[in-house]
């Protein structure tokens, strides 16, 4: 079925509104059903892009944004608000950052999003120092031989 088949977009995006789908997974299977009807297009991005398409969250209701798409804080503030809430490991931030208490613009992968913004491993976003024993700088073997024979 073409575009002029299609109903309009906000026609479109109401009536998907009310199917109440969760995610982008959801819609393609709905979409992808015999419950589509032939005036909805299967993807809607292509075919509402200059017609009012701005996200899969609009276009489902959900309000939801792709991580690529979302601002976030600098990394110096996301940091010191981070370094605040006295979290220990890698596992508590993991546990953390799925509470509705992490904010919008605080990502809860922060390797990714502060890859070549500042970001230098766990211990320096927690605040805690700790260092990874891959990324620890060790003395050479014959600098460490002296340090144990010395009295």
């Amino acid at each position: 079925m073409g575009k002029s088949n299609w109903r309009s977009f906000e026609e479109a995006r109401a009536f998907v509104h009310n199917l109440q789908l969760k995610d982008g997974k959801e819609w393609i299977i709905w979409a992808r059903s015999e419950n589509k009807p032939n005036d909805i297009p299967t993807y809607p991005d292509s075919a509402y892009k200059n017609q009012g398409w701005i996200s899969l969250g609009d276009w489902l209701g959900t309000g939801t944004v792709a991580h690529k798409n979302r601002t976030y804080r600098s990394f110096e503030k996301a940091r010191a608000f981070v370094h605040n809430l006295q979290i220990k490991n890698k596992n508590e931030w993991a546990e953390w950052s799925k509470t509705e208490a992490k904010p919008e613009d605080i990502p809860a992968d922060p390797r990714q999003i502060y890859k070549d913004k500042g970001w230098n491993g766990w211990g320096d976003w927690l605040g805690t120092g700790a260092v990874a024993a891959f990324n620890r700088a060790y003395r050479s073997f014959e600098e460490a031989r002296i340090f144990v024979h010395s009295p």
